[in-house]
């Protein structure tokens, strides 16, 4: 009887011990399937996430190719797709939420969805030279005068003055000029320095504080502007207003951006105030007394008035600037107003006599000023003073920034990206 207990007590104990064990091998099994499940939802989440971010960033991408898209729905990426709504606040700003599922929208087993406002930066332009010059060089008649620096890739010459550095480069030499800081050429002649002169291979310039012979030449710069920023303000003008044929204005009148499909006349005595990026495909001719000034909208932006007709080039998208024009901001610091041509004519950007303005920009043409005309910068392939012209350069063209530009490109507002939660 005692062996027939015995048996049943280790009977029962083995049952409970196997099913004790079982238990704890389920349990375990269970938590294994649980930490499986969960690291693999968290690594779909993280690759949700992924594409999320560049759903953003094709947002961007296509916001840069053309500021008329508004979003696009269930684009595959990766595991799984994703969808970008863009929603305007203005001209400028975009508010971009961007949605993405695993492996779809309509069947996910991960979704992440993040937010971020964009915006087109201020383009940082800087001028560091009062006058800054292509290979076509400068030509300085009596009188003329820049009170700042110039640097010319191309000759300088002429009987001007210059109140600060004078730099002719690659083989380039300065003549005939009077020059109140420091001077290098690759040769110089008839002129007077006032500081260091630096040459090349000879000079007969009186330098007062002596002449350096044997310097290397100085490098040819670029242009501050590039071609790719030019195209940028076109597009934002383009994609956002289109004037078809030669567009007049009289009275005062507020554009941009806009795009002009012909030539801007601006009348007598009228204003122009710039809100944005002017392209006009033709010439741009201001009137006697008339205005060129930046809108207040601007802020402390510059504004770009555009004269390019890129079939064209050689004859078309030129500028005139007639006599007592005036050019202004809009009283903002480094509001700065520019008219800029694309146009390689020898006329591309001409100021009459007694007109003033801020900047003007030719990058293959010539900029002409008339008599007794000022400015504060010029950046051409080529530029003539004429007689008694002036060039003023003024604090704050280092960093000059203008609307609907970096480089013209659309970029994530710092502190506005947000992950909201599923």
């Amino acid at each position: 009887m005692k062996n027939h207990t015995n048996k049943g007590f280790v009977l029962l104990f083995t049952l409970v011990v196997g099913a004790t064990f079982f238990a704890i091998t389920a349990g375990l099994a269970n938590r294994v399937v649980s930490l499986v499940q969960l690291e693999r939802h968290t690594y779909q989440q993280v690759d949700a996430l992924a594409i999320a971010e560049a759903g953003m960033d094709k947002a961007i991408s296509e916001l840069n190719k053309s500021p008329a898209y508004i979003g696009e729905i269930d684009t595959p990426l990766g595991k799984g797709t994703f969808t970008v709504t863009a929603i305007p606040v203005n001209n400028y700003t975009r508010r971009i939420t961007v949605a993405s599922h695993i492996p779809d929208r309509h069947s996910p087993v991960a979704s992440k969805t993040i937010t971020a406002t964009v915006s087109i930066n201020n383009s940082l332009i800087s001028f560091h030279y009062g006058l800054q010059v292509g290979d076509g060089g400068i030509i300085m008649n009596n009188g003329s005068n820049v009170q700042g620096s110039v640097y010319s890739n191309g000759p300088i010459s002429g009987g001007g003055s210059i109140s600060g550095d004078a730099t002719a480069a690659a083989s380039s030499t300065i003549t005939d000029i009077a020059i109140g800081g420091d001077a290098q050429a690759y040769s110089m002649y008839n002129c007077t320095v006032t500081g260091q002169a630096s040459y090349e291979v000879s000079s007969t310039c009186l330098a007062l504080l002596g002449s350096t012979g044997g310097v290397p030449n100085a490098p040819a710069l670029p242009m501050p502007i590039s071609d790719q920023q030019v195209l940028a303000w076109e597009n934002i003008a383009s994609s956002t207003s289109i004037i078809t044929g030669t567009y007049t204005i009289t009275g005062d009148q507020t554009l941009g951006p806009v795009k002009i499909e012909g030539d801007l006349i601006i009348g007598v005595g009228a204003k122009l105030r710039i809100a944005g990026p002017i392209w006009v495909e033709g010439d741009v001719d201001f009137g006697n007394n008339s205005y060129f000034l930046v809108d207040a909208s601007a802020g402390t932006s510059g504004a770009v008035l555009i004269a390019d007709v890129p079939t064209n080039r050689t004859t078309q998208g030129l500028i005139d600037l007639s006599n007592n024009i005036t050019i202004a901001g809009n009283g903002n610091p480094n509001s700065f107003p520019m008219a800029l041509s694309m146009s390689s004519s020898t006329d591309a950007i001409v100021m009459n006599n007694n007109a003033n303005s801020v900047l003007l920009y030719a990058p293959y043409g010539t900029v002409k000023i008339g008599n007794n005309a000022s400015a504060n910068q010029i950046t051409g392939y080529a530029i003539e003073l004429k007689n008694n012209a002036t060039i003023v350069y003024i604090a704050g063209l280092q960093n000059a920034g203008f609307s609907n530009g970096p480089s013209g490109a659309w970029a994530v507002d710092r502190g506005t990206y947000v992950i909201i939660p599923n």
